[in-house]
């Protein structure tokens, strides 16, 4: 039990210092002093600093599947499941988003190296096209993809833009206001049949 907590804990703390400060400036001593753990915990439960920032990755991995998840709810409209996912995305973004451009950062033009997770984003992608596909009625594979890469983009764009998007666009995605009025010019745009 204690082993699983302290795991747990060094898990949990990795995680907050990649939110913050990204996963480049992550070092064994700042997870430590952070985890309130020594190094040799660290390298007991993980090896190593690049299995743990992997084990880590693969705890955000299960946090993203749940918010996915909702993708699937059949007592929902489909757009109001996209609404929900989204909202829950875009919040859990603002409150990370270091640790979203870095992953994000680090899938743009490559397929990852851990197959589970390269097989995980498909499905993910695969669920934005069904529900695109219930909203619009398109059954066009291509076109399918088309508007699932864009509401993906939609998404991500202003969160890897992050406090320059109030100077280039005029709104803060902090607020949830703005991205409510975001979100839903995001929706109709994308999703007109």
């Amino acid at each position: 039990m204690k082993r699983e907590k302290t795991k747990d804990k060094i898990i949990k703390s990795t995680l907050q210092i990649m939110s913050k400060d990204g996963v480049h400036s992550i070092t064994v001593r700042k997870i430590a002093t952070a985890a309130k753990v020594n190094i040799a915990a660290i390298n007991y439960y993980f090896g190593s600093k690049e299995s743990l920032i992997q084990e880590s990755l693969k705890s955000f991995m299960e946090t993203m599947n749940v918010m996915f998840s909702v993708l699937d709810d059949k007592t929902k409209t489909p757009l109001d499941r996209l609404e929900v996912f989204f909202q829950q995305m875009m919040e859990y973004q603002v409150k990370s988003p270091a640790l979203t451009r870095s992953i994000f950062s680090g899938l743009i033009g490559k397929v990852p190296d851990d197959k589970h997770l390269a097989e995980d984003e498909k499905n993910r992608f695969a669920k934005f096209k069904v529900v695109a596909g219930e909203i619009t009625g398109i059954k066009e594979e291509e076109l399918l993809s088309m508007k699932a890469i864009l509401l993906m983009s939609g998404i991500l764009q202003p969160i890897m833009l992050g406090s320059y998007l109030k100077y280039l666009a005029g709104f803060d995605f902090s607020k949830p206001a703005d991205r409510k009025k975001y979100l839903d010019f995001l929706l109709a745009s994308i999703l007109k049949k």
